[in-house]
């Protein structure tokens, strides 16, 4: 019980890892972990997948080998000292002590037939306007806004609205 003498009252709960032993923790992890190829994650500024370790861009389906072997990831790049990983090499600014492989200098860039369009609630959602390129390759699109002072609206590519580009939140402005 846990009443002691004159009332006082007392509780314990002791939380530890098993290291050695029948219920030893790491004996069911260890087999899971020879099993991992990679760990992703999701980059906070671009929302892409990246590797937790280097926060290089991880492929969709794995890497592979000359022969289709699946092809355990290594880390291959060293940020600057004291540099964070948590976000992708396509947002990271600074410079690499250490990398193997260039990155790719066209991620982002679209191919000169795409061309984004714009719809929104200003057109009550019926028209795909084209968006206008401006010369630092950003686009850009002008509409007056209504009488509530806000607008939602959704960006696609070539108008296709299977590839629609929504804001990250109701209300956002800048």
């Amino acid at each position: 019980s846990s009443f002691g003498v004159s009332g006082t009252n007392a509780h314990c709960e002791v939380w530890a890892r098993a290291l050695h032993g029948p219920n030893n923790s790491m004996r069911l992890m260890r087999p899971a972990l020879e099993m991992l190829d990679q760990v992703i994650v999701t980059c906070p500024i671009t929302f892409a997948p990246i590797d937790y370790l280097t926060g290089e861009p991880a492929p969709a389906q794995g890497r592979t080998g000359p022969h289709g072997e699946k092809v355990r990831v290594r880390a291959d790049v060293l940020r600057e000292e004291m540099a964070s990983y948590d976000v992708s090499s396509y947002a990271y600014n600074g410079g690499y002590r250490y990398r193997r492989e260039a990155l790719d200098e066209t991620f982002g860039l679209l191919e000169e037939s795409a061309v984004p369009h714009i719809c929104g609630s200003w057109s009550g959602w019926q028209e795909m306007e084209e968006m206008v390129a401006q010369e630092d390759g950003a686009y850009s699109f002008v509409f007056r806004l209504g009488e509530t002072r806000a607008e939602s609206f959704f960006v696609t590519l070539n108008g296709d609205t299977s590839m629609r580009l929504y804001p990250g939140s109701l209300g956002v402005c800048d």
